[in-house]
C-alpha cells in the first residue's frame, strides 16, 4: 500500500472540492437554463383560445378527450367568489362570439340581470346531454364567468343569469369591451 503525506492529501481533497464547486456552479446554470427552456416550450405551446362559450372541467372530474386548458378567473368584484383562480376548460368552443350578430342585455334597476345571444347547434347538444355540469365565458383567454347547466338549452336564443350579486354587470362591461375591441377589428357587435 502506498502511502501520502499531508501535502498530497491536502492537494488531492481540493482538487475534489473544486471539481464539486465547479460542477455545482455548472449544475445551477444548467437549471437556470434548463427552466428559462422550460418557460420558452410553455410560451411556445400556450394555447389563445377564441373568445366564446367552453365546457368546464372540474377537478373532481376525470380529464375528458381533447385538450383541456387552464385559464385565469376574473371573479365578480366584492362578490366573495370562492372560485379557485384557475378555471380547466376543454380548448374547444360551443359557441364563438365572433359568429354572433348581438348580444341582448336586460336591466332592472339599472343592473344586468340578463344576457342573451344565439344559441348552435353544438351547445345544443353539449346542454342536453351535461346537466349539472359548467360553461365558462371566455373574453380574452380569462374566464369571466362560469354557470351551471340546470337544463338543456334548447331554444334557439340563450339567456344567462346571474347568481352573484353584479355578475350581469360584471359580463355586460366584458363583453361592452368585447364590442369595442370588435368593432375596432370590424367583428361582430354588441347592443345595449
Amino acid at each position: 500500500m502506498k502511502h501520502f503525506n499531508a501535502q498530497t492529501v491536502f492537494a488531492f481533497v481540493a482538487l475534489v472540492c473544486l471539481s464539486a464547486v465547479g460542477c455545482s456552479a455548472t449544475n445551477k446554470e444548467k437549471s437556470a437554463a434548463n427552466a428559462r427552456t422550460e418557460v420558452d416550450k410553455e410560451a411556445q405551446t400556450r394555447v389563445v383560445l377564441e373568445d366564446g362559450i367552453y365546457p368546464v372541467v372540474l377537478a373532481d372530474e376525470a380529464m375528458p378527450k381533447g385538450k383541456v386548458v387552464e385559464l385565469t378567473n376574473v371573479p365578480v368584484k366584492g362578490s366573495g367568489d370562492s372560485t379557485t383562480d384557475k378555471i380547466r376548460v376543454i380548448a374547444r368552443p360551443l359557441l364563438r362570439f365572433r359568429k354572433l350578430s348581438h348580444f341582448d342585455f336586460t336591466f332592472q334597476k339599472n343592473e344586468c340581470t340578463e344576457v342573451g345571444f344565439q344559441n348552435t347547434a353544438e351547445l345544443k347538444a353539449y346542454t342536453r346531454d351535461h346537466i349539472g355540469s359548467r360553461l365558462a365565458v371566455v373574453i380574452d383567454n380569462k374566464v369571466i364567468s362560469h354557470h351551471k347547466i340546470r337544463e338543456a338549452i334548447e331554444a334557439n336564443k340563450v339567456r344567462i343569469t346571474c347568481c352573484t350579486v353584479g355578475g350581469g354587470d360584471h359580463l355586460h362591461k366584458h363583453l361592452k369591451e368585447l364590442k369595442l375591441a370588435s368593432k375596432a377589428n370590424g367583428r361582430s357587435k354588441v347592443d345595449d
